[in-house]
């Protein structure tokens, strides 16, 4: 499905507009299926486990981890990105672009897919 120019700029305004009421930035990806995505985390984490397990299974060992470092992306995760106190709530600008992509962009198979 290719998109008129007006559907073009109806979404980037919505994105536009979110971006605007937040300190997030969006990025539009249009693609053939949508339903399917679901799944790409599971067999995602079986690929990575079952490649690992055979690395692994080759007597290969795993490098130690500094201390100092696992020390320093903790406080990044805690003291930083979860400590954050903006106005903005993540799950009301999901719901609202959730409601955007409804409305304005249709999600169409096409024969090839």
């Amino acid at each position: 499905m290719k998109l008129t120019h007006e559907e073009r700029k109806k979404l980037q305004d919505a994105c536009g507009a979110a971006e605007a009421r937040s300190s997030a930035r969006l990025a539009l990806v249009m693609v053939p299926v949508s339903d399917r995505y679901a799944l790409y985390t599971l067999v995602w984490g079986g690929i990575t486990g079952n490649e690992i397990s055979k690395y692994l299974g080759q007597g290969a060992r795993l490098s130690d981890m500094p201390e100092a470092k696992a020390r320093e992306e903790e406080k990044r995760i805690f003291s930083g990105l979860l400590a954050r106190t903006g106005k903005e709530n993540p799950a009301v600008i999901r719901r609202e672009l959730r409601t955007l992509m409804d409305k304005h962009a249709g999600v169409y198979r096409t024969g090839e897919s």
